[in-house]
């Protein structure tokens, strides 16, 4: 995969398929995508600093999705070394997008853990909800008027939900048993910007599990 342009080998999407459940044009597609705004070091392959992944993202999301972007990339650099590689950004966007409930609740349990502390604390909700509500161009405001609650307000119901054991943060059996019971935790992280967003926040609005 050290290729700038071009397709990838058959051997190569082959053996990306054994890592994810894409197809073989699908990932030839995202390769596409990936390689418009990826950066080659001699002798390394092509990979997206965090500058070029939140180019990346917002090309496939609409509104300011650059602080919510800075959070996916962090769960994407599976070793930490401040860049994506193809291999670690196809691996990202299979999880995001899993149906096993299992990885997609490991994935947004470390989103939230922004620290990576193993614990999740209210600031660290606050911090992925404001994200994602500037991403959806939502203001406090425009919030209210629509009965969908400010970030702070929404982080503190969930935390509320969460955090069981009275230490003051959210371990991952905590977060695991409260997900299983209110989808909205992680169906915040993975709906599209714009109506789908507000969709879903109104769906939860009522729900019994805030009262």
């Amino acid at each position: 995969m050290g290729q700038k342009s071009g397709k990838l080998t058959k051997q190569q999407t082959q053996s990306l398929q054994r890592l994810v459940s894409f197809s073989e044009d699908e990932i030839q597609d995202w390769w596409q995508e990936f390689i418009r705004s990826a950066k080659v070091s001699s002798g390394s392959k092509p990979f997206l600093t965090q500058k070029e992944f939140i180019e990346v993202y917002n090309t496939v999301y609409p509104g300011n999705g650059e602080e919510y972007a800075k959070h996916i990339f962090r769960t994407f650099d599976q070793n930490g070394d401040g860049r994506v590689d193809f291999r670690e950004f196809l691996l990202g966007l299979s999880i995001t997008s899993s149906e096993k409930e299992e990885k997609k609740l490991r994935w947004a349990f470390q989103l939230y853990d922004i620290n990576q502390s193993g614990f999740i604390t209210k600031n660290e909700i606050i911090e992925i909800l404001q994200a994602i509500f500037k991403m959806n161009g939502l203001n406090q405001s425009s919030t209210k008027s629509a009965g969908l609650g400010t970030p702070e307000e929404l982080a503190s119901s969930l935390f509320e939900v969460m955090e069981t054991d009275g230490d003051n943060s959210i371990s991952w059996s905590e977060f695991r048993s409260a997900a299983t019971r209110c989808s909205l935790i992680v169906d915040l992280l993975q709906c599209s910007p714009g109506p789908e967003f507000e969709a879903v926040l109104k769906q939860h609005s009522n729900n019994e599990v805030f009262e």
